[in-house]
């Protein structure tokens, strides 16, 4: 038959709230995962090779990979088999059930027909049900099919302020904004000054291109955060808890240089501010002092956090940090981006970058504030950018915003009891 299907015996669930506890919680966020990271690789997928009722097997990036029903230790399983290992996503489960149709939305059980696959499972009585499409149509991202390559500086209607000694190069060193433009004090731009506003100049900025007022709009492509999540290596989740791409949880309070406190997640110096004379404000505070440990902290990772975030302090990375929220940098010697997109900082709420050294990749965020940072090799996107006080923004166009399939994961629909 075309139903692929796989009850396990006293099923005994409902589509029903339970009680919140850290069992359950933990239950919860390694079925999303499992979920997320099934989909996802079903969506990108050269092939698929093979489609029974217990398991799918895909071809991606060259890999073999099968996802499905397996028996570990006497125990049914949600797994993940590649390269010869077994990686259990979720389990044990109460039920198991996965359903594939063709383009017309008719069952099929041919794997070269396969056009949208569901995934429905049960775990410690909770039912989970996630599908997605394999084609990409008008229905889902009709407008991202061709990818977004931004400006040095691009912004929505909130507009750009540049104030100070600042630079703008590159290739796509310009700066384009829905919103009006203002530019004042010793700003240079390398290319053009374009706006669908007004553009106010004080002061005498160098420009180098042509600016230009009240332009077509341009169409800057929204982040889905949410929709980022799969690509994470680790989560760093609400409860405090921090958990690898399988599900696993791999902290609790605190996960390599990372601590949760006060609700968020924080990266922050080991050692108190050092004293500073004449009454100056405390400025970076990574100042080595013997006995106290190492205080040059350096962290690499892709991650996921789902409070917001604040870094401060970090001598050295490769990194990447996604968030619904928001993002504070402080005292950055050196960060860049460890993801094949180029992302270095995607917020969902406002990234505020203090005085830091170099940062390499791309910055997105509602809005984008900037001050005092030696260096972004990248793109700054917001609805609101503002550059203060001293900083140079060099983009070769080396990143794309998601737009293209290749950078974007959609669910079709996500039911939770």
């Amino acid at each position: 038959g075309v139903l692929m299907l796989f009850i396990i015996p006293n099923l005994d669930i409902g589509l029903r709230v339970w009680d919140s506890s850290t069992a359950e919680s933990q239950a919860v966020q390694m079925v999303r995962v499992a979920m997320e990271m099934a989909l996802r690789d079903i969506r990108r997928a050269e092939r698929i090779t093979e489609a029974s009722g217990e398991r799918i097997d895909l071809i991606v990036g060259g890999r073999q990979v099968s996802y499905g029903l397996f028996d570990v230790e006497g125990e049914p399983f949600f797994c993940l088999a590649a390269d010869g290992e077994l990686h259990e996503l979720a389990g044990p489960l109460d039920g198991f059930e996965m359903r594939f149709y063709d383009e017309e939305g008719n069952p099929t059980a041919r794997p070269d027909r396969i056009d949208s696959v569901e995934i429905r499972l049960a775990v410690e009585g909770k039912e989970f049900l996630s599908s997605t499409r394999r084609s990409i149509g008008e229905e889902i991202v009709a407008e991202d099919s061709i990818p977004f390559t931004p400006w040095a500086v691009t912004a929505g209607r909130g507009g750009v302020y540049l104030g100070g000694l600042i630079s703008v190069r590159g290739s796509r060193g310009s700066v384009v904004s829905n919103g009006d433009i203002t530019i004042s004090g010793g700003v240079f731009i390398q290319g053009d000054v374009i706006t669908a506003g007004e553009c106010h100049i004080i002061g005498h900025p160098r420009i180098g291109g042509r600016i230009e007022e009240g332009a077509d709009p341009i169409d800057i492509p929204r982040i889905d955060i949410e929709s980022l999540r799969p690509l994470a290596d680790y989560i760093l989740a609400s409860d405090g808890k921090a958990y690898d791409r399988f599900g696993r949880i791999v902290g609790n309070g605190r996960f390599r240089a990372w601590r949760f406190r006060r609700g968020r997640w924080v990266i922050e110096p080991w050692l108190p501010f050092p004293p500073i004379p004449l009454g100056l404000k405390r400025a970076i505070p990574i100042i080595p002092f013997p006995g106290r440990g190492n205080p040059f902290i350096e962290c690499d990772g892709f991650f996921f956090a789902e409070t917001d975030v604040s870094i401060t302090g970090l001598f050295r990375g490769r990194m990447t940090v996604i968030t619904p929220g928001d993002v504070t940098l402080f005292a950055v010697r050196r960060l860049s981006s460890i993801s094949d997109e180029g992302y270095l900082i995607i917020a969902g709420g406002d990234a505020n970058i203090g005085p830091s050294g170099r940062l390499r990749g791309l910055i997105y965020g509602s809005k984008i504030e900037v001050s005092a940072v030696q260096r972004i090799e990248g793109a700054l996107v917001g609805e609101r950018v503002e550059v203060k006080l001293s900083g140079n923004v060099r983009f070769e166009g080396e990143y794309e915003m998601p737009g293209g399939a290749r950078l974007r994961f959609e669910v079709v629909g996500w039911d939770e009891g």
